[in-house]
């Protein structure tokens, strides 16, 4: 039981780090403040050269802020764009960064039906093709439908997948991998928010 509480604790603390840095930089500097602190300690301590975080690109067109990052740091020559969730290396490299594309973004950029929005598309039929799982593995279009219905649509459009889950947005998860299983996040209303995708 009490290991239970510790590891409940510890799931909480890595969550509340993981979604205040959206939020405070989702309002202004100011507001995030220790954030920016504590950047800016990261990057002073590393043995990389220039700058390292930016801070202030959330929610930029990830073609926008792969310009900048290129054009701040010139030592960086490797940026790729990978949408939110999905597995990466963990190897570290000082000419690397890792632009996330989230579920956000891609609502942004589809409700405008222009900029980035056939390259998000492009990225994940590029994913869907070089993964060795069978059948349709990404379902953007079900975001803002209802979970039940959703998982139905699923079920249907590839019948391998026979692990449909339904969690709050936020939940923590588990970070292996099946090609039988989606996980589909919802809100307090009952409606997808993230793009449903085999994990």
């Amino acid at each position: 039981m009490y290991k239970d509480n510790i590891l409940i604790n510890c799931y909480r603390a890595v969550f509340f780090f993981l979604t205040a840095f959206d939020t405070l930089m989702a309002r202004k500097e100011s507001d995030g403040s220790e954030v920016i602190k504590l950047l800016k300690e990261l990057e002073s301590e590393s043995w990389c050269k220039g700058k390292q975080f930016w801070p202030e690109l959330i929610g930029l067109p990830t073609k926008l802020a792969k310009e900048i990052i290129e054009k701040e740091n010139p030592s960086i020559n490797d940026v790729p764009i990978i949408l939110n969730g999905s597995p990466v290396p963990l190897d570290y490299r000082c000419n690397r960064v890792r632009l996330i594309d989230n579920i956000l973004a891609f609502e942004i950029l589809m409700a405008r039906k222009e900029g980035d929005g056939p390259e998000v598309i492009k990225l994940l039929k590029k994913m869907e093709s070089e993964s060795w799982c069978k059948g349709k593995q990404f379902w953007p279009e079900l975001i803002g439908v209802p979970t039940k219905l959703a998982k139905e649509i699923i079920e249907k459009e590839n019948s391998l997948i026979n692990n449909v889950q339904i969690l709050l947005n936020g939940s923590p998860v588990t970070m292996d991998y099946r090609c039988n299983r989606v996980r589909l996040f919802d809100n307090i209303l009952g409606s997808v928010v993230q793009i449903p995708r085999v994990a």
